[in-house]
């Protein structure tokens, strides 16, 4: 049996921050507590942390060999399971297997259910580069048409005449909506 020390079991009486409220009903409570803070950064003691888990889809949209059009065109759709009903995207790169040629490569994505994009500001992978992490100009997620419902359908297309890119790669990423 291992011994720990006192500080680490014993228990302590903490007030939640405003608005938290216990619910013992919930199946999905994991309880932390972080004994390293300073009693004003204590949030609370329950902490529902199930409901933080991001989903990452990793979608292979070209195999390797195969360019992206240079026209601006639907290359790829992609319907909502029912696992990711109730999220939002928060986050959407994209990657080739080799280098973008021509000027950028743009990846739009729109919600066929919002008839809106996603973005405020596209996927771009710069000329000379395989991946959008590194662009000049960053994706950003328009949260006006984040949410996703079962079967929304995610209509992928090039955005750009400028520019193509090979094994074209996207990645998204999902989070719960915590209400």
């Amino acid at each position: 049996m291992t011994n720990f020390p006192n500080s680490v079991y014993s228990p302590r009486l903490k007030e939640n921050r405003p608005g938290v409220v216990y619910d013992s009903a919930k199946k999905t409570v994991t309880f932390v507590e972080d004994i390293t803070k300073l009693e004003d950064e204590v949030i609370a003691i329950e902490e529902n942390l199930s409901d933080k888990i991001n989903r990452i889809s990793h979608i292979f949209v070209y195999p390797k060999g195969t360019a992206s059009p240079l026209l601006t065109e639907d290359i790829f759709r992609f319907i909502v399971p029912q696992d990711l009903n109730g999220y939002k995207i928060v986050s959407a790169h994209a990657a080739g297997t080799s280098a973008a040629f021509g000027d950028f490569f743009l990846l739009n994505i729109r919600n066929s259910r919002l008839s809106h994009s996603i973005f405020i500001d596209y996927v771009a992978i710069d000329e000379g580069q395989k991946t959008s992490y590194t662009a000049a100009d960053q994706p950003v997620i328009n949260p006006s048409y984040d949410d996703l419902q079962t079967g929304d359908e995610l209509i992928f297309d090039c955005d750009s005449e400028y520019g193509s890119i090979e094994g074209l790669q996207v990645f998204l990423t999902f989070q719960k909506v915590i209400i």
